[in-house]
């Protein structure tokens, strides 16, 4: 029967005891079956996370079927939640009936369950999972049990190899997704999670979703986890942890998102412990290409009992071939022995230089690792006294220089996506701050306004970091009013595989500029921001104090009571109503990050508030240094010398900032409540003259 049985407790009402009838009809519209009473539930066969499978009789044709249905919403489920659960079990329905292939249970139909919910059936499957089969060796399967299970796994990886010639991608490869019947067939089950290798041309990219992280934690590949494109070689990095699993009972990870620990394959004959360690492989290049290749290795063990993965050298090769000797291998065995006899020492020499020489690689071989740059160029440098028994080893090398050069070039820009992340964390916004972002972004290759953009930076191994970057620098084109190209970078932040991504940036997109800040937006975007905890922060960094982005700070500092952005904003918020409550929220945030413009600017006010213009001048200074064009914070720093009484440098300080006069004669005749108006009134107050000009509010720094 199909794995993990659920129990009537667990089906919707009236399921156990009055089946009601199920309604299908062909096409992908699921449109539901007039008549409703062609198929007659009989039993529950398993349950999922998006919907149960049952047991269901086809009047019409006389025969069981499988029928799997969505699950109904549950209680406070939010329905957007739900809809995406929708599009994804019609996926899994396409997916399914889309792969032609012994391996995947045939859909028959596809329509509506009893209650309207979406629904398909299949083909009736039973067996066992390979789970259960792995359950009873909690040390790993040795003997005819292993045997077996590499029959089963090469079975699975030929599965594999249809999908991904068929351009689909697994992506939730593990034990209970593989059934195994009572005659041996194999089945590969649950292709809800299935990613496509290329949209481009495939018939069915317009069904798929977007691309999101999925799969299951112990078994998934690294680059799976932080969000990579599907590709085939996550699937092979599967078929790796299974064949880990067989060996030592177990994942290879000991805990969900946890490294991967490749120990024990040991107990693995080599041929398979070495094909195992290959596909296990944290740099997907490193892998085998696809399924098809896993397949191939594995049908060459059962076959010969070695694998190419291993090496294998000459003397491993003429074991197998005496092992199983085909007609061809018998007659190469007698020639080779024939020319020995017949060629006598000269033979014996070459073969001798020959062996030395492949011992010579071989030894290199083993003690260089392909993961330090410099011990990969030195014996690529060595290889050059070799000849062509040493292609081998030297294509590994070159690959693993590229491989290890793209790793240096990413895990800088990484360093610099997050610099300049932190950097308006700790400065605010500064005047080259677009023009670095957007080289940076250039250099990743991501240049809005590109039709191949979307392509690149969903493939990009950094793509969350690019997509942040991305947002921050919508945000700071908006509040400097630079429209060149911003409807080219919300567009291509609406390709975000991160849904709350993809909603900030079209809420800063169509967001307008109040004084100084972005006027947060009571709209279905924000809605949907705020539904995700990594964009809820970028969305409270990013816009003014509103009641609403208030209340999300306390939710968040309740989590994490040093939540930078939360407390930031929870003191800007309390300025005007309680001061010491800002400058404790301030306080807390400059622990967080110690040198922030943000939290000093609030301490600075509230100086000015006491009176403090010594304490006011001396916290504007601690930041402006690191960035002295920053209008709000030179004008606190200002009016706090000419509270203390240094009416001349605070006349030279306002002087400096001359171009910006008719921002302060702004802030003198319009009073809305920003707290520079402190500043310009302290300045007034103390007889610096403020220059003649229109009143005219300007971006609080001057983009270049």
């Amino acid at each position: 029967m199909e794995p993990g049985p659920g129990t009537d407790d667990d089906l919707p009402p009236g399921v156990a005891d009055a089946p009601p009838p199920v309604r299908l009809a062909l096409g992908p519209a699921f449109t539901p079956d007039p008549a409703g009473d062609r198929f007659r539930i009989d039993g529950p066969l398993g349950e999922g996370g998006m919907g149960v499978v049952e047991l269901v009789h086809d009047r019409r044709l006389g025969r069981s079927v499988a029928c799997k249905r969505l699950r109904p919403r549950r209680p406070g489920e939010d329905p957007a939640d739900h809809a995406r659960l929708e599009r994804q079990f019609r996926w899994e329905a396409a997916v399914t009936a889309f792969l032609q292939h012994p391996g995947v249970a045939p859909v028959y139909e596809i329509g509506h369950g009893p209650r309207g919910e979406p629904a398909f059936t299949r083909q009736r499957r039973d067996g066992s999972d390979l789970a259960a089969l792995l359950a009873g060796h909690p040390t790993g399967l040795a003997g005819a049990d292993l045997a077996r299970a590499v029959e089963i796994l090469r079975a699975t990886a030929g599965t594999l190899a249809a999908a991904h010639r068929a351009g689909i991608v697994h992506r939730d490869l593990k034990p209970e997704h593989v059934l195994v019947g009572d005659l041996g067939e194999v089945t590969v089950l649950d292709w809800g999670l299935a990613g496509l290798a290329h949209r481009d041309g495939h018939p069915l990219a317009a069904l798929a979703p977007p691309p999101a992280v999925a799969g299951s934690p112990w078994w998934m590949a690294p680059e799976q986890a932080a969000g990579a494109a599907p590709d085939p070689r996550q699937d092979v990095f599967a078929l790796g942890a299974l064949l880990h699993a067989c060996g030592c009972g177990r994942p290879p990870r000991a805990s969900a998102g946890g490294p991967v620990a490749a120990d024990g394959l040991d107990r693995l004959p080599r041929g398979l412990a070495a094909l195992a360690a290959a596909c296990l492989d944290p740099e997907p290049a490193r892998r085998p290409a696809d399924a098809r290749a896993v397949a191939a290795e594995l049908a060459r063990w059962i076959d010969q009992g070695l694998t190419a993965a291993q090496r294998p050298t000459a003397w491993d090769r003429m074991r197998a071939m005496v092992r199983r000797p085909t007609p061809v291998q018998s007659a190469a065995v007698a020639a080779i022995a024939v020319g020995v006899i017949a060629g006598g020492a000269v033979v014996v020499e070459n073969l001798r230089g020959h062996l030395i020489r492949q011992a010579s690689i071989a030894a290199l071989e083993r003690r260089t690792d392909l993961g330090d740059p410099a011990q990969v160029r030195a014996a690529l440098t060595t290889l050059e006294g070799f000849g062509s028994e040493a292609d081998r080893f030297r294509e590994r090398l070159a690959t693993a220089r590229d491989i290890l050069d793209r790793q240096t070039a990413t895990a800088t820009l990484a360093r610099r996506l997050a610099d300049l992340a932190r950097a308006y964390r700790v400065r605010g916004p500064w005047p080259e701050e677009a023009g670095a972002l957007r080289t940076a972004l250039t250099d990743a290759g991501i240049v809005p306004g590109d039709p191949a953009a979307p392509a690149r930076l969903a493939a990009h191994p950094l793509a969350p970091a690019l997509v942040e970057a991305l947002v921050q620098l919508l945000r700071a084109q908006v509040v400097a009013g630079d429209r060149r190209d911003q409807e080219s970078v919300a567009a291509l932040i609406a390709t975000a595989a991160d849904p709350g991504l993809r909603a900030l940036g079209s809420l800063l997109s169509r967001s307008e500029v109040g004084t100084h800040d972005l006027v947060f937006c009571h709209c279905p975007d924000a809605d949907e921001a705020l539904r995700h905890r990594h964009a809820t922060d970028l969305l409270i960094g990013a816009f003014g104090p509103d009641p609403r982005l208030e209340a999300a700070a306390r939710e968040r500092i309740a989590q994490d009571p040093a939540a930078f952005w939360p407390r930031v904003i929870l003191a800007r918020a309390a300025m005007t109503r309680n001061p010491a409550e800002a400058e404790r929220h301030a306080l807390v945030a400059l622990g967080a990050e110690p040198g922030s413009l943000w939290p000093r600017l609030v301490l600075g006010y509230a100086a000015l508030a006491r009176g403090d213009g010594d304490g006011a001048a001396r916290t504007a200074a601690q930041v402006l240094a690191a960035n002295p064009e920053h209008l709000e914070l030179a004008m606190l720093h200002a009016a706090g010398l000419a509270m203390a009484g240094a009416t001349a440098a605070a006349q030279a300080a306002v002087d400096a900032h001359g171009s910006h006069a008719g921002h302060l004669r702004w802030h003198m005749a319009h009073r809305d409540g920003h707290p520079m108006e402190r500043s310009v009134d302290a300045l007034v107050a103390a007889g610096i003259r403020i220059g003649d000009a229109p009143a005219r509010l300007t971006p609080l720094v001057e983009p270049r």
